[in-house]
C-alpha cells in the first residue's frame, strides 16, 4: 500500500516529511521488491502465473511438481496425489503413485511393489500395503506381514505382526525381537511390558537392577514416575531407570511440583522431587 499512497500524495503537490512523495514511491517498490525476493515470493507468484501449485502435488503440462519442485522421473500420464476426502485421513496429502513408483513427501519410496498396492488406517496411522510388504512413509516396515500387521487398541505406537507363535513387536514401526510377543502388553505409548521385563521405547529397563519386579502390577504413575505392587521407580527418557525401595508405595502419590515443600511426590515419610527426599514430613 505505501507505493499508492505516495504516488497520490505526489498528484497532489504533497510530500512525505520534505522528500519528493514519487521518490518515496520509487524506494516503496525497491523495498518491497527486494523483500519479495528474500522470502521467496517472487517465485511464488511466478508459480501461481504458470499455474503450479506452492504446496503439495500437481501436474502442469505433463510435468509433475511437488511443493513448486519438479519431479523429474514421475510420470505425468499414470499420476495420481491424494486428498484427506480420499483416504480420511491428512497424511493422504503426503502420498501420490505412478505407474512405477509410490511417493512420500515428493520422493520416491525405494523398493515398494506396485502390484496390489492399496492404503489402510492401521491404529490412526496410513499405510499401504500389497501382497508382501506392509509402507510407512518414506520406507518398508522391516519384517512385515501384511496380512496380520495391526496396532494395539489405544495405543498405535506399538503394533504386533506374524501369527501366533511367531509373531514381532513393533514400536514406531520398528521391529522388537527383544519383546515375547505372546506376553507382551503395551502400558502407554512408551512403555510396555512382557512377562519378564520392562521397555521403555521398546529397550528393556531395569533389568540390571537386583529386584524382582512385578511386570504384572507394573504400571506409569506420571511421567516420571512407575510402579509395582511393592517399589515406586522412578523413569526418565533421559536416564536409566531406578527403583526406590525407601518409599512407601501403598501411600506414595504423585502431585504438581509444590513451591512450598520445593517436590512434586509424596509418601507418608518424606517429600520428594525429581526422585530425591527434599524435607521430611
Amino acid at each position: 500500500y505505501p507505493v499508492p499512497l505516495f504516488l497520490l500524495i505526489g498528484l497532489f503537490g504533497g510530500s512525505y516529511f520534505g522528500i519528493n512523495s514519487y521518490k518515496m514511491a520509487l524506494i516503496s517498490v525497491v523495498v518491497i521488491g527486494f523483500l519479495f525476493t528474500i522470502f521467496g515470493y517472487t517465485s511464488m507468484v511466478k508459480n501461481l502465473l504458470q499455474g503450479v501449485a506452492n504446496g503439495g502435488y500437481c501436474v502442469v503440462e505433463q510435468r509433475v511438481y511437488y511443493n513448486a519442485k519438479l519431479m523429474e522421473h514421475a510420470d505425468a500420464e499414470s499420476f495420481i496425489s491424494y486428498s484427506q476426502a480420499d483416504l480420511n485421513t491428512y497424511d493422504a496429502q503426503l502420498y501420490a503413485k505412478d505407474k512405477q513408483h509410490l511417493y512420500y513427501s515428493g520422493q520416491a519410496v525405494s523398493g515398494v511393489n506396485l502390484e496390489n498396492l492399496h492404503a489402510k488406517i492401521i491404529g490412526s496411522d496410513l499405510y499401504w500395503l500389497n501382497d508382501t510388504q506392509v509402507i510407512k512413509g518414506e520406507r518398508i516396515v522391516e519384517g512385515a506381514d501384511p496380512s496380520t500387521y495391526s496396532a494395539y487398541d489405544y495405543y498405535s505406537f506399538w503394533n504386533i505382526s506374524g501369527h501366533e507363535g511367531n509373531q514381532v513387536i513393533y514400536h514406531h514401526d520398528e521391529p522388537m525381537h527383544n519383546i515375547d510377543a505372546q506376553s507382551f502388553v503395551p502400558i502407554d505409548d512408551s512403555y510396555g511390558k512382557d512377562g519378564q521385563h520392562i521397555f521403555y521405547q521398546g529397550l528393556a529397563i531395569l533389568a540390571d537392577v537386583d529386584i524382582d519386579i512385578d511386570t504384572a502390577s507394573f504400571s506409569r504413575l506420571d511421567e516420571n514416575f512407575a510402579s509395582d505392587n511393592q517399589i515406586v521407580y522412578y523413569v526418565t527418557q533421559y536416564e536409566s531407570a531406578k527403583p526406590m525401595p525407601q518409599i512407601h508405595a501403598a501411600s506414595f502419590t504423585v502431585t504438581q511440583y509444590d513451591e512450598q515443600t520445593n517436590s512434586d511426590a509424596y509418601d507418608k515419610n518424606n517429600y520428594y522431587l525429581r526422585g530425591e527426599v527434599v524435607v521430611t514430613r
